[in-house]
């Protein structure tokens, strides 16, 4: 995301001051809003799989908000 980022040459600091967006360590986090209805965690130095990226997404927020957010998603038997 941050790589896009930059390639775009968005301003990060304007940004994450727009969006509240505190950084602590090693994680970036969006609080939860009423307006989003989720919040969101960027993990920095995840374990790399085997894609080796080493950055995760973390989402929490009712269910049907958080998948219409989803390009694909596993169901309960594993499908994507």
């Amino acid at each position: 995301m941050f790589e896009l980022m930059d390639r775009g040459e968005v301003d990060m600091d304007v940004i994450k001051e727009k969006h509240n967006v505190a950084k602590k360590g090693e994680y970036i986090r969006f609080p939860f809003s009423s307006k989003r209805k989720r919040m969101s965690t960027i993990i920095e130095n995840a374990k790399d799989g085997e894609s080796g990226y080493n950055k995760r997404l973390l989402i929490k927020g009712a269910s049907e908000i958080v998948k219409a957010c989803c390009s694909h998603y596993l169901d309960e038997a594993g499908d994507v």
